[in-house]
């Protein structure tokens, strides 16, 4: 989620990693091809390191599955082999008891997490 729509709503257990980090940010090296690649690994709020490869990672996107498209692709060429796309709203999400959302939350920038 970009800044402005995490600080509308975002999941409580989420790590904010906007798209246009993920894909536009910096640049890394597929290790198997040496094929170079715009993009930033989407870092862990917990580690402050690289999301392992082996996490199971859930990418959701306010406009539904169309919003996730690029962000999964992306991690699947980061070789990220457990990103899945939520297809539930939020209200969804929380109302089977799944996550939290936390509404209204201001941030200074992406590396200060609510």
């Amino acid at each position: 989620r970009e800044l402005d729509e995490w600080e509308n709503a975002h999941l409580a257990v989420a790590t904010p990693v906007p798209l246009s980090t993920l894909v536009n940010s910096g640049e890394w090296m597929n290790n198997q091809t040496g094929e170079t690649h715009k993009g930033t690994f989407p870092i862990d709020r917990g580690t402050s390191v690289a999301v392992a490869l082996n996490a199971d990672i859930f990418v959701h996107s306010a406009t539904g599955l169309e919003g996730t498209t690029e962000a999964v692709n992306m991690l699947k060429l980061m070789r990220y082999p457990n990103v899945v796309a939520l297809e539930e709203t939020f209200e969804e999400l929380e109302a089977a008891g799944i996550c939290d959302v936390v509404r209204g939350t201001k941030l200074m920038d992406l590396t200060e997490f609510a």
